[in-house]
């Protein structure tokens, strides 16, 4: 069984970044020309180009997954966002069964090393709304507050 969840619009504020051959923090955004100027952070879209010729943001995180250092302090999938949902389910189901449906970075393993970032599912964003997904099929759309009941449905063996 292999259970999918919704990213949060909150991050852990101990959370990594990426850094640029200059220093500066990369921050993940939709829309970085609309950013503000500021010297010490460069925005850029996970799919971007890079500073390295031809690669985007989203390949150096593949690279950097793969590679197994974490030079940037970066937080495993289901230790980013702020909601213990993440972590619960984790301790629950297993590293190897949860999924997060990143807004930035898409369909990720929970172990899967990812910067902070803002980029949000549309009207979602801010919500304490999460979705479990069991399969392919939808299990039940609940908020962060009832989660921690944990009933036992979530976890029967229904196809």
């Amino acid at each position: 069984m292999m259970i999918a969840i919704q990213c949060a619009s909150t991050k852990k504020p101990h959370a990594g970044v990426l850094r640029a051959g200059d220093g500066r923090r990369v921050l993940f955004v939709t829309r970085p020309e609309l950013a503000p100027n500021d010297d010490h952070t460069l925005w850029a879209h996970p799919d971007g180009r890079s500073e390295v010729p031809g690669v985007t943001w989203r390949q150096q995180l593949e690279q950097l997954n793969k590679g197994g250092a974490n030079p940037f302090g970066l937080l495993q999938a289901y230790q980013l966002y702020k909601p213990t949902a993440y972590e619960r389910l984790v301790a629950k189901f297993g590293l190897r069964q949860v999924l997060v449906l990143s807004a930035g970075w898409g369909l990720v393993r929970a172990d899967y090393l990812l910067p902070s970032y803002d980029v949000t599912f549309s009207s979602q964003a801010g919500s304490s709304r999460l979705t479990l997904v069991r399969s392919s099929s939808l299990v039940a759309r609940i908020t962060s507050r009832s989660l921690r009941r944990w009933p036992a449905r979530w976890t029967s063996r229904r196809s």
